[in-house]
């Protein structure tokens, strides 16, 4: 099959936007946004530990990460902490708080990426470009990253 770039940019910005409205509304009750919960899910990983490592993990820009830090601070789930040798660096230390709403964030998160029918409930995401023996495909890959 030949899929232009534009198709599967369009597909991929589909799939987002649903993963995207599927996390945000596992989220509910949590009193995170999607954006403080990704934050959460790279600092419980280990894959970053610095503000500016964190906004490229998770594709956002160090000025759009600030108010997300703020919150999280605020609700006693992160800690910024100022490095000895050089006070300009700062890191972010995920609180034991931090963990434990995440943990349970990510678990609501994960039954309703998990709902059966998720696809087909949400008509013209995969389907369009890549057909629904795709589809399936593609859903299985999005329970595998939830």
């Amino acid at each position: 099959m030949n899929v232009s770039y534009f198709k599967i940019n369009h597909l991929i910005s589909d799939a987002y936007g649903l993963l995207q409205r599927c996390t945000h509304e596992g989220l509910e009750g949590f009193d995170l946004s999607v954006g403080q919960f990704r934050l959460l899910e790279v600092l419980v990983s280990g894959r970053a530990c610095s503000p500016a490592q964190c906004s490229r993990a998770i594709n956002l820009t160090p000025a759009a990460m600030t108010p997300i830090m703020d919150k999280l601070e605020r609700l006693g789930l992160i800690v910024r902490v100022r490095e000895s040798d050089d006070r300009r660096f700062i890191t972010l230390k995920l609180l034991p708080a931090g963990e434990a709403i995440y943990h349970r964030a990510a678990q609501a998160v994960s039954v309703v990426h998990r709902r059966p029918g998720l696809v087909e409930r949400e008509p013209g995401v995969l389907a369009d470009v890549v057909g629904w023996d795709s589809v399936r495909v593609q859903q299985g890959v999005l329970r595998q990253v939830a």
